[in-house]
This record gives C-alpha cells, structure tokens and sequence, in this order.
C-alpha cells in the first residue's frame, strides 16, 4: 500500500472539463485582480496630480 497520491487520468474528458474549467475560473480572478490594481494606480497618479 502506498500513500502516494494518485495522478488525474488527463485522457477522461471529464478530468478534462474540470480541470479547464478550474483553469478558467483562476484566470477570471487573475484578470479581475489585474484590472482592479490597474484602476489603483490610475486612482493614486490622479489624486498626486490633482494635489500638486
């Protein structure tokens, strides 16, 4: 008996699915995260000119 845990079967399509799907669902957040420090930067260079 080994405690190993067992690799996905990347050839199921349904391993598949949810696998792109996880994928998927992490790359909205990344882009969600991007766009909002994004919108930050552009807040904080407005309001440091604004004071000037």
């Amino acid at each position: 008996m080994t405690d190993e845990p067992q690799q996905p079967d990347y050839n199921d399509p349904e391993t598949l699915k949810k696998l792109r799907a996880r994928q998927s669902s992490r790359a909205k957040v990344m882009g969600l995260g991007l766009v909002a420090l994004v919108i930050l930067f552009y807040l904080i260079t407005v309001v440091k000119i604004g004071m000037t």
